[in-house]
């Protein structure tokens, strides 16, 4: 009882001090693994609406490449589903979600959420791609979300997880697919 009121407190104490939402931190082999769907694309609409009383936005993705995903292979498109938005006037902000621009491309680590897809850790599933170079660079973008390193039943803050620098998509990719074949 003593640990879980830690992971509790430690869980609210983080995320009261970032004024985001606290996730577990997963390692790049990690994400893969757990991940229900990887796919490269472009973004093609944010569209919000109502769902419940509350806005939700859907996020269609123009699929190049998927990495992973029952059902994903061969589709053209996807959308995936995000709490928060603007609609009739009225804003929902969900502190740490990552932001979407239509145009943008990205590979996203996606979770199910009850038949919906959503990124993975709220905010911490996007990766942005840079075609302006000479080769094709990409970055995890985090969406302001803290982050806390789960082992067995404790959860431990972490103050600023390591983050890779900008590196070629197609080593990136590669190294995707080389823990998918694990």
């Amino acid at each position: 009882m003593k640990r879980l009121f830690f992971v509790i407190a430690t869980l609210f104490f983080v995320a009261a001090q970032a004024h985001a939402a606290t996730v577990a931190w997963h390692t790049e082999s990690e994400m893969v693994q757990k991940a229900s769907g990887i796919v490269r694309g472009s973004v093609l609409q944010a569209m919000p609406r109502w769902e419940g009383g509350l806005i939700v936005t859907d996020i269609k993705i123009q699929v190049a490449r998927v990495f992973k995903g029952k059902g994903l292979t061969g589709r053209n498109a996807l959308t995936m589903v995000q709490l928060g938005g603007t609609l009739d006037g009225k804003t929902l902000k969900v502190s740490g979600n990552s932001s979407y621009q239509v145009g943008e491309e990205v590979v996203l680590f996606m979770e199910p959420s009850g038949s919906d897809l959503v990124e993975m850790g709220i905010g911490a599933g996007k990766f942005v791609i840079d075609r302006h170079g000479p080769q094709p660079m990409i970055k995890r973008e985090l969406g302001g979300v803290a982050f806390v390193r789960v082992t067995g039943k404790v959860a431990k803050p972490i103050a600023r997880p390591e983050i890779a620098a900008p590196e070629n998509l197609s080593s990136f990719e590669t190294r995707i697919l080389g823990y998918l074949n694990r």
